[in-house]
């Protein structure tokens, strides 16, 4: 069911002037350093690099 579905119906049983029908929350995005593995074109070795990315926060 689409979100908008939802937030129909439940407009459609509402009796009220005004109300508050749904909170969210948006997560933040901040950037991070992960690891991930490489593999040197040589020798086939793997070895981990450190690189940078992005994560959601979550409070």
């Amino acid at each position: 069911m689409r979100k908008d579905d939802v937030v129909a119906e439940h407009r459609a049983h509402f009796t009220g002037e005004e109300g508050v029908l749904f909170v969210g929350q948006a997560p933040e995005k901040t950037p991070v350093c992960r690891t991930e593995k490489r593999r040197h074109p040589a020798t086939g070795q793997t070895s981990p690099w450190i690189v940078r990315s992005s994560a959601a926060l979550s409070g």
